[in-house]
């Protein structure tokens, strides 16, 4: 009977894992706050469309949708293209254009933004690890204009869990602009998920931690759809 009680509440690296990650996502539930103020809940929305032209270049379409104000408000809507250029197999180059609309207190303002990405990956190891470079030139309506850099890592690992195959994965960015600084970071923590070929999608929290005057955090639970053809 003690034999059998030990093995029972014994619980593995990987279960302690899956737990955490369980209750990082529904952490936010509960939670109430104003539209991107401390604790806010947000549901974010985004879409890729890939097509691949040849052995060296695809071309990206991509949309997001975000809800806040504990995911009653759609506050922001972004539509973006890209040309990737893959130099290497560990060398991505891209050059696109971002659009985003803003919800502002009496209308939706619009910003422009020309993007240019440098990602480097690992490539023929278990765990995969990329990093994202990305230079932004923002030109809000009626505002000046701003440069923006951002640094994003990925951590993904070569498990699978349950039928589903889930691979859980890390990942985290960090935001610099010109005038502020260091502003904002970005840390993600879920699953890479196959759903029907090709389409692939990611389910996973998201904790923003923002300067807003003083810093604050922001819950997102991110739902991510990729189909590449």
């Amino acid at each position: 009977m003690v034999n059998l009680q030990l093995q029972l509440n014994l619980e593995t690296p990987l279960d302690v894992y899956k737990r955490y990650i369980l209750s990082l996502i529904l952490l936010p539930i509960g939670l109430v706050a104003k539209l991107n103020g401390p604790n806010d809940f947000q549901i974010w929305n985004h879409d890729t469309l890939e097509k691949k032209i040849n052995e060296l270049f695809d071309v990206r379409l991509e949309s997001e949708f975000r809800w806040g104000d504990d995911a009653t408000e759609l506050w922001l809507v972004l539509v973006e293209g890209y040309l990737v250029y893959h130099h290497r197999k560990y060398l991505n180059i891209a050059s696109g254009y971002r659009q985003t609309w803003v919800k502002g207190p009496k209308k939706w303002r619009t910003i422009f933004i020309p993007t240019f990405d440098l990602t480097l990956q690992t490539y023929g190891l278990k765990w995969h690890l990329s990093n994202r470079n990305r230079v932004q030139l923002l030109f809000p309506e009626h505002h000046s204009l701003e440069l923006v850099y951002r640094n994003k890592t990925v951590w993904t690992s070569p498990w699978e869990w349950t039928q589903l195959k889930l691979k859980p994965f890390l990942g985290n960015e960090l935001f610099f602009a010109e005038k502020k600084g260091f502003f904002e970071n970005r840390f993600d923590v879920g699953f890479h998920l196959p759903i029907v070929h090709p389409l692939t999608g990611k389910l996973y929290y998201r904790l923003i931690t923002v300067d807003r005057e003083h810093w604050i955090n922001i819950h997102v639970l991110a739902i991510d759809l990729h189909l590449k053809f």
